[in-house]
């Protein structure tokens, strides 16, 4: 089950044919561990898993997903990983990602789908409560 795409990663890595070039793992690995990670905590939107597979999720899904993965590729590649790497964006943003997959799995935020039945707003949007802006590579 993948929730992203390779697109999803190159946006958010600068220097992404690098990083892959010295992981362990293939990139389909990273994103099905990603998802993985990403789906303990939404037990709650099960029906929608296969839904989502092969890149169809929702658009902060795919970000988070985008993330995690990034965030395990880099962490697996020392030569290339900054020094001191709590204070490296793709920890903070891994962290963040995290914090919000929680929040969902306890009920305190909700990833806005299109339930069986329920009627998308005014402008024929469902949008989630997680907030993404574009964020500078390093």
């Amino acid at each position: 089950m993948q929730w992203c795409q390779e697109i999803n990663i190159r946006m958010n890595l600068q220097d992404f044919e690098n990083w892959m070039k010295r992981c362990n793992g293939t990139l389909d690995n990273y994103i099905t561990s990603a998802t993985g990670i990403a789906s303990s905590y939404l037990g709650k939107y099960r029906q929608f898993f296969t839904a989502w597979d092969g890149g169809n999720a929702p658009e902060e899904l795919k970000y988070a997903v985008a993330i995690i993965a990034i965030h395990n590729i880099t962490g697996s590649n020392a030569t290339l990983a900054p020094q001191d790497i709590d204070e490296s964006y793709w920890e903070r943003e891994y962290d963040r990602i995290i914090k919000w997959l929680r929040s969902i799995a306890d009920g305190t935020a909700e990833l806005y789908v299109q339930w069986p039945g329920v009627a998308v707003n005014d402008q024929g949007e469902i949008r989630s409560n997680m907030h993404i802006e574009r964020y500078p590579t390093f």
